[in-house]
Protein backbone atom coordinates (compact mmCIF):
# COMPACT_ATOMS: atom_id res chain seq x y z
CA UNK A 1 0.00 0.00 0.00
CA UNK A 2 2.87 2.33 0.86
CA UNK A 3 4.33 1.89 -2.63
CA UNK A 4 1.00 2.52 -4.31
CA UNK A 5 0.65 5.84 -2.50
CA UNK A 6 4.20 6.84 -3.48
CA UNK A 7 3.50 5.87 -7.07
CA UNK A 8 0.27 7.90 -7.14
CA UNK A 9 2.01 10.93 -5.63
CA UNK A 10 4.80 10.68 -8.18
CA UNK A 11 2.29 10.29 -11.03
CA UNK A 12 0.37 13.36 -9.83
CA UNK A 13 3.59 15.36 -9.65
CA UNK A 14 4.63 14.36 -13.16
CA UNK A 15 1.20 15.09 -14.62
CA UNK A 16 0.99 18.43 -12.82
CA UNK A 17 4.21 19.71 -14.42
CA UNK A 18 3.27 22.22 -17.06
CA UNK A 19 4.68 22.25 -20.55
CA UNK A 20 6.46 25.47 -19.67
CA UNK A 21 8.20 23.78 -16.74
CA UNK A 22 9.30 20.96 -19.05
CA UNK A 23 10.64 23.49 -21.54
CA UNK A 24 12.59 25.28 -18.82
CA UNK A 25 14.10 21.94 -17.75
CA UNK A 26 15.03 21.27 -21.39
CA UNK A 27 16.66 24.71 -21.66
CA UNK A 28 18.63 24.20 -18.44
CA UNK A 29 19.78 20.73 -19.49
CA UNK A 30 20.79 21.68 -23.03
CA UNK A 31 22.65 24.84 -21.99
CA UNK A 32 23.91 23.31 -18.73
CA UNK A 33 22.80 26.27 -16.64
CA UNK A 34 20.59 26.67 -13.60
CA UNK A 35 18.11 29.53 -13.96
CA UNK A 36 17.26 29.61 -10.28
CA UNK A 37 13.85 30.82 -9.14
CA UNK A 38 13.66 34.53 -9.98
CA UNK A 39 13.04 34.83 -13.69
CA UNK A 40 10.14 35.75 -15.94
CA UNK A 41 9.21 33.87 -19.10
CA UNK A 42 8.36 36.61 -21.60
CA UNK A 43 8.04 34.36 -24.64
CA UNK A 44 7.16 30.68 -24.77
CA UNK A 45 6.04 29.37 -28.11
CA UNK A 46 6.48 26.43 -30.34
CA UNK A 47 5.62 26.27 -33.97
CA UNK A 48 5.16 23.26 -36.15
CA UNK A 49 7.39 23.11 -39.20
CA UNK A 50 5.92 21.54 -42.32
CA UNK A 51 2.76 20.58 -40.45
CA UNK A 52 4.40 17.64 -38.71
CA UNK A 53 4.07 17.28 -34.97
CA UNK A 54 7.59 15.86 -34.62
CA UNK A 55 9.15 18.73 -36.61
CA UNK A 56 8.92 21.85 -34.48
CA UNK A 57 10.81 24.89 -33.22
CA UNK A 58 10.64 25.96 -29.60
CA UNK A 59 11.38 29.59 -28.70
CA UNK A 60 11.76 30.77 -25.13
CA UNK A 61 12.81 34.23 -23.95
CA UNK A 62 13.51 34.70 -20.27
CA UNK A 63 13.92 37.99 -18.41
CA UNK A 64 16.48 37.67 -15.61
CA UNK A 65 17.00 39.84 -12.58
CA UNK A 66 20.51 41.19 -11.94
CA UNK A 67 21.44 38.61 -9.29
CA UNK A 68 20.29 35.65 -11.41
CA UNK A 69 22.05 37.05 -14.47
CA UNK A 70 25.32 37.40 -12.54
CA UNK A 71 24.98 33.85 -11.22
CA UNK A 72 24.36 32.47 -14.73
CA UNK A 73 27.33 34.42 -16.11
CA UNK A 74 29.53 32.81 -13.43
CA UNK A 75 28.25 29.38 -14.52
CA UNK A 76 28.96 30.16 -18.17
CA UNK A 77 32.45 31.52 -17.54
CA UNK A 78 33.43 28.35 -15.66
CA UNK A 79 32.55 26.02 -18.56
CA UNK A 80 35.19 24.28 -20.69
CA UNK A 81 36.23 26.19 -23.81
CA UNK A 82 34.47 29.35 -22.64
CA UNK A 83 35.17 32.18 -25.10
CA UNK A 84 37.52 30.00 -27.19
CA UNK A 85 35.27 28.75 -29.99
CA UNK A 86 33.90 31.88 -31.64
CA UNK A 87 36.13 31.36 -34.68
CA UNK A 88 33.92 28.38 -35.57
CA UNK A 89 30.74 30.44 -35.68
CA UNK A 90 29.31 30.90 -39.15
CA UNK A 91 26.82 33.47 -40.37
CA UNK A 92 24.04 30.92 -39.84
CA UNK A 93 24.97 30.54 -36.19
CA UNK A 94 26.31 27.02 -36.58
CA UNK A 95 29.96 26.06 -36.72
CA UNK A 96 32.19 26.32 -39.75
CA UNK A 97 35.51 24.66 -40.49
CA UNK A 98 38.14 26.14 -42.78
CA UNK A 99 41.63 24.71 -43.12
CA UNK A 100 43.34 21.71 -41.57
CA UNK A 101 44.49 23.60 -38.47
CA UNK A 102 40.87 24.41 -37.66
CA UNK A 103 39.82 20.83 -38.41
CA UNK A 104 42.32 19.41 -35.91
CA UNK A 105 41.27 21.85 -33.19
CA UNK A 106 37.60 21.32 -34.00
CA UNK A 107 38.02 17.53 -33.69
CA UNK A 108 39.85 17.93 -30.38
CA UNK A 109 37.10 20.19 -29.03
CA UNK A 110 34.29 17.97 -30.31
CA UNK A 111 35.87 14.83 -28.85
CA UNK A 112 36.50 16.58 -25.53
CA UNK A 113 32.93 17.85 -25.31
CA UNK A 114 31.55 14.38 -26.11
CA UNK A 115 33.25 13.11 -22.95
CA UNK A 116 31.53 15.75 -20.83
CA UNK A 117 27.97 16.81 -20.16
CA UNK A 118 28.37 19.84 -22.45
CA UNK A 119 27.08 19.99 -26.02
CA UNK A 120 28.73 23.29 -26.86
CA UNK A 121 30.24 26.36 -25.30
CA UNK A 122 29.55 30.03 -24.73
CA UNK A 123 31.55 33.00 -26.00
CA UNK A 124 31.40 36.74 -25.48
CA UNK A 125 29.76 39.03 -28.01
CA UNK A 126 29.21 42.79 -28.27
CA UNK A 127 25.78 42.39 -26.67
CA UNK A 128 26.55 39.65 -24.12
CA UNK A 129 27.04 35.94 -24.74
CA UNK A 130 26.23 33.43 -27.45
CA UNK A 131 26.09 29.64 -27.26
CA UNK A 132 27.82 27.64 -29.99
CA UNK A 133 26.18 24.24 -30.41
CA UNK A 134 28.91 21.76 -31.37
CA UNK A 135 26.65 18.73 -31.45
CA UNK A 136 25.66 17.29 -34.80
CA UNK A 137 22.19 15.96 -35.01
CA UNK A 138 18.57 16.66 -35.58
CA UNK A 139 18.06 18.90 -32.57
CA UNK A 140 20.18 22.02 -33.08
CA UNK A 141 19.94 24.77 -30.50
CA UNK A 142 20.74 28.45 -30.47
CA UNK A 143 21.02 30.61 -27.39
CA UNK A 144 22.18 34.08 -26.50
CA UNK A 145 22.14 36.37 -23.51
CA UNK A 146 21.64 40.10 -23.97
CA UNK A 147 23.19 41.86 -20.98
CA UNK A 148 21.55 45.25 -21.44
CA UNK A 149 18.02 43.80 -21.59
CA UNK A 150 18.90 40.87 -19.25
CA UNK A 151 17.19 38.46 -21.69
CA UNK A 152 18.12 34.85 -22.37
CA UNK A 153 16.92 33.72 -25.79
CA UNK A 154 16.72 29.99 -26.49
CA UNK A 155 15.71 28.21 -29.68
CA UNK A 156 15.42 24.44 -29.92
CA UNK A 157 14.72 22.73 -33.24
CA UNK A 158 13.44 19.20 -33.36
CA UNK A 159 13.62 17.84 -36.89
Amino acid sequence: MKYIIKFLLLACLIVSCSNQEKRIVLLENELNIDLGENYEVVKDEDKSNNGFESDYTLNINIKLNKAELDRIINQIESEPYFDQLKRFRSERGRYQIAGNENMEFFKLVSDSLLKTKYRGSWFRTDYGFEFLDMQDGYEPIEAEIHLKERILKFEFNHL
